[in-house]
């Protein structure tokens, strides 16, 4: 599903944070806040992701489940929670969601992302491994069709990539 949010749509949610945020600020500078900013960041720490989920965005990046998380138990600490964490949040939700749509557009950016995935360590099957002895050598033997053409098998990028 894609994200349904336009680009008012989302200055109006990060103007939503904004005002939340000033709101608990004065609380707390009348004391109230103490009680009552507790009540409204579970209502905010519960209200957002349903609304960001129902707009069609995907909140299963680690990413954004931390930044949600983070930004929910930093309102609960009772200095912190002076912070503008709400509207942080919202900001960098949103910056990320712009960034998956750009490169959805790019032609061939999944390969890329997965490619860079597997690079930094997505691919547990080679990079946790540690081999005694020299590295083994690719196989390099030419195999034939039935119209008797030599074919060479092709490399991957694992046979290319320096092996520790």
């Amino acid at each position: 599903m894609a994200c349904r949010l336009t680009k008012t749509r989302w200055k109006i949610l990060i103007g939503l944070a904004v005002f939340i945020d000033i709101l608990q600020i004065v609380l707390d500078f009348f004391a109230v806040g103490l009680a009552v900013n507790r009540f409204i960041d579970i209502a905010v720490g519960i209200a957002l992701p349903f609304f960001l989920r129902s707009q069609g965005v995907k909140l299963a990046s680690p990413k954004r489940i931390l930044t949600l998380l983070a930004t929910f138990i930093g309102e609960m600490i009772p200095i912190v929670d002076s912070l503008p964490l709400w509207s942080l949040d919202v900001w960098f939700i949103w910056g990320t969601v712009k960034a998956e749509e750009a490169l959805a557009k790019v032609p061939g950016a999944g390969m890329a992302v997965e490619a860079i995935t597997n690079a930094k360590g997505g691919n547990t099957e080679t990079t946790n491994t540690r081999r005694s002895g020299p590295p083994p050598l690719p196989n390099n033997t030419e195999t034939t069709d039935s119209s008797n053409s030599p074919q060479v098998p092709e490399r991957s990028m694992q046979d290319i990539r320096p092996r520790l």
